[in-house]
């Protein structure tokens, strides 16, 4: 079933097979009002027209029923099953939402810490104390966010997005950047040294898995059924 820019090409479907029903059905009618008739005729029934109108006209009822009914049960399917394309693109949109929201947001604080990691006044550095702890804050909901979008979002639709959403790849990240806080306010009055420039290079190499691993795997698996719709 296709919808959004095929959404012509499925009510051309739906008129075809209306219009095919509807043809089949009043062929089938001729061919049993001449039977009929002939059969009457055969007989020497003297209103053989007469008896063979009442005869198809009881049964023209009770098929118009059945093909009214065959036709609702198509436009029904038909909507249910769009319907439900367009909640599950609504739900997948609300997911890639809270994603790319805690993207952005562990991004803005990465930048952060490298930044201040390149101050030359430790007073500088020490506002990193502020900036880790709204990181540490807003990671927590922005995490809890996505967990719970996700979920109900798997279960709605009995589909496997991520099989542990909190798994090393996000975790890691996000301790990455923690330990990077901890040592650009640790620094004092020195230029960052070995173990500043190795939690740094670390956090890129995390950002990359993150990427890689956590984020690109989320996010082609919520596209289809959003761009299904689109």
């Amino acid at each position: 079933m296709s919808f959004g820019f095929e959404w012509g090409d499925e009510l051309n479907e739906i008129e075809r097979i209306v219009a095919n029903t509807i043809a089949i059905t009043c062929i089938a009618l001729l061919f049993l009002f001449a039977f009929t008739w002939i059969v009457f005729d055969f007989q020497g029934s003297s209103n053989s027209l007469r008896d063979t109108w009442g005869i198809v006209s009881s049964l023209f009822g009770g098929i118009a029923t059945l093909v009214a009914a065959y036709i609702a049960s198509l436009l029904f399917n038909d909507w249910r099953e769009t319907q439900t394309a367009q909640n599950r693109a609504e739900h997948a949109k609300a997911v890639k939402k809270s994603l790319i929201t805690l993207k952005s947001n562990m991004e803005f604080y990465r930048s952060q810490v490298l930044d201040y990691s390149n101050k030359t006044k430790p007073e500088e550095r020490r506002m990193c104390k502020e900036l880790k702890e709204d990181f540490l804050n807003k990671y927590h909901l922005l995490f809890m966010d996505l967990k719970i979008n996700l979920e109900m979002y798997e279960n709605t639709y009995n589909d496997n997005i991520m099989k542990n959403i909190d798994g090393p790849h996000l975790k890691a990240y996000f301790i990455c950047i923690l330990i990077a806080f901890e040592a650009v306010i640790d620094m004092g009055d020195e230029q960052p040294n070995i173990e500043v420039s190795k939690t740094l290079y670390d956090i890129e190499k995390f950002n990359s898995s993150f990427n890689e691993d956590f984020f690109l795997p989320i996010l082609n698996k919520l596209n289809p059924p959003i761009n299904l719709v689109s």
